[in-house]
């Protein structure tokens, strides 16, 4: 209620659609996973492919969805640029439109129209690992595709930031201990990591160095008046 909670209210606030897992049912979560070591929420993936390339046939949207899910890669940063690859330049997919067969690009995001595009925030999204399970205070998905990890520290603990950095490396099996701990496979898809406390952030990338997280301080593309005309800045300072 303390880290998550405001957290959650901001994206709101911001037009994400929030899913509280402290206050919502199982059973009204988007969560269609059948197995907690997958972290795509395929439904929304596949409904958002579908409305981008509406002319997909089903065999091609089955081979997207794979290219997207399934990346064959060596290590978690391979599978982490390809993926990359995937989502900022789309793939091309041979299909007969009626003249013919040739190669069409599928679209797995719309960047010229970002409101065409399906934002979603959970709270407390389980994924089994090699060790004990993780629950990301705030898992950030786009399209279905678990694009952002948050990690929200309570600022009345000692040293909040060096233990968010901390907890942030272990959910990415990155602390250099001889037992695999955390979830990698969260962070195959991962473009931004961000460890928060109060009015402090910080943020990195799969595979960032904890000392290497660098303060988030541009509000870009808002701008700070924008925040203030959106938020209750008395209340947040406040907090």
């Amino acid at each position: 209620e303390l880290v998550e909670r405001p957290g959650l209210d901001y994206l709101e606030k911001f037009g994400w659609d929030v899913f509280d897992v402290n206050e919502l049912d199982e059973t009204e979560l988007p969560d269609n996973r059948d197995s907690e070591r997958r972290v795509v929420l395929e439904d929304r993936l596949r409904d958002k492919i579908k409305e981008l390339n509406p002319w997909i046939s089903e065999n091609n949207l089955n081979k997207a969805v794979r290219k997207i899910t399934q990346v064959e890669a060596t290590d978690t940063m391979e599978a982490n640029q390809k993926i990359f690859e995937n989502i900022v330049r789309g793939i091309s997919l041979e299909q007969d439109r009626g003249k013919g067969k040739k190669n069409y690009t599928v679209e797995f995001v719309d960047w010229e129209n970002p409101e065409n595009n399906d934002f979603l925030a959970m709270n407390q999204f389980r994924v089994e690992g090699p060790g004990t399970p993780i629950k990301p205070d705030i898992v950030l998905f786009m399209n279905g595709i678990p694009l952002g990890v948050v990690e929200c520290k309570n600022p009345k603990i000692e040293n909040p930031m060096e233990e968010a950095l901390d907890q942030m490396a272990r959910y990415q099996n990155n602390r250099g201990h001889e037992q695999d701990e955390g979830a990698e496979e969260l962070f195959r898809f991962n473009q931004f990591s961000i460890v928060t406390s109060k009015d402090e952030a910080k943020m990195g990338t799969y595979n960032t160095p904890q000392g290497e997280f660098k303060p988030w301080k541009d509000a870009y593309p808002a701008t700070d008046t924008e925040l203030k005309e959106l938020f209750d800045t008395d209340k947040l300072n406040a907090q």
